[in-house]
């Protein structure tokens, strides 16, 4: 499975959107994770 690094460097590439990102909530990262990921506070 990916991890947080994974997600967010190909969510910094493009590959994926805010609601895919959440879609690994909360298999591979958690809430605040995804939150950091996608730049939300």
């Amino acid at each position: 499975m990916f991890n947080f690094d994974d997600i967010k460097m190909m969510f910094d590439w493009g590959c994926f959107t805010d609601d895919q990102v959440r879609e690994f909530v909360p298999l591979c990262i958690t809430d605040e994770e995804a939150d950091q990921i996608i730049g939300k506070p």
